[in-house]
């Protein structure tokens, strides 16, 4: 999906797995704050992170992930890394991968869903559990619209989607959950897309499911990694260290009218 890469990661298929840029502008940000506040991982190494880490925040965890994160863009290409990454992502309380998700939400298969939708998706990532309550409550909250926007603009800036279709989705954003729309009502004359494979990524028997991607990623990297020393890891690795968590834009986190309702509130998925 490319609602999740330009929301998740931007620079994508451009980096070897970290990107140098938004973890330095993401530790001055923090730095300035004095807590953290917005995230610097990758999609690559958050594939690491989901797959074979626990959710410490420790330098011994970070300089783990590094190493992993290096052993994932050496043995995996771009689009094999987007389908794994897109079958172990938490979308909600124990709902993981893309198939799930937009059966969940959706009632419908990846393949099928609309840039509304997708947007929707890439727009809960960050923290599911808690952004999800646009789906509970049948509307989307202020913060959720304003993410949502913001994913469809930077798509229609990176001529992912024409403009025709940004000012569409625009119009419909009162209508979620958009059960009466599909695909064929963003049909618009399509600009070429200069980032390619994400869609490939939802298609056929590429949805492996999180547990069969585990048992694959262990097959190729695992036992490499349990014998690796952590101080063997190299500097340009180690730097990976400062920030753990992955955001979708600083301009949306320093708004605080933005911030989600009832942040206590309680997932209730099943």
């Amino acid at each position: 999906l490319n609602a999740v890469i330009v929301s998740e990661d931007g620079a994508f298929y451009k980096h070897n797995g970290f990107d140098w840029f938004e973890m330095r502008e993401s530790f001055e940000k923090n730095l300035e704050k004095g807590e953290i506040k917005r995230g610097g991982s990758t999609i690559t190494q958050q594939l690491a992170k989901n797959v074979f880490l626990s959710a410490d925040k420790t330098i011994l965890r970070k300089l783990r992930e590094a190493y992993l994160t290096y052993q994932i863009e050496k043995n995996f290409t771009k689009k094999e890394i987007l389908e794994r990454y897109l079958n172990v992502v938490e979308f909600g309380d124990n709902l993981y991968g893309i198939g799930p998700a937009a059966r969940y939400y959706f009632k419908k298969s990846p393949s099928q869903l609309h840039v509304l939708e997708a947007a929707f998706l890439a727009m809960l990532l960050p923290n599911p559990k808690l952004y999800s309550q646009s789906y509970r409550k049948g509307a989307l909250t202020s913060y959720a619209r304003r993410t949502v926007d913001l994913i469809l603009l930077r798509m229609s800036a990176y001529h992912m989607i024409p403009k025709e279709a940004y000012t569409f989705s625009q119009d419909m954003m009162d209508s979620f959950p958009w059960s009466s729309l599909s695909r064929a009502d963003f049909v618009f004359s399509m600009p070429d897309l200069p980032v390619e494979g994400a869609d490939e990524a939802l298609e056929g028997n590429d949805i492996l499911g999180k547990e069969a991607v585990e048992k694959e990623l262990d097959g190729y990297l695992k036992e490499e990694y349990e014998h690796a020393e952590p101080e063997e890891t190299s500097a340009s690795e180690s730097s990976a260290k400062e920030i753990s968590e992955s955001t979708i834009d600083t301009q949306v986190e320093e708004d605080e009218s933005l911030q989600p309702q009832d942040q206590g509130e309680e997932s209730n998925f099943h």
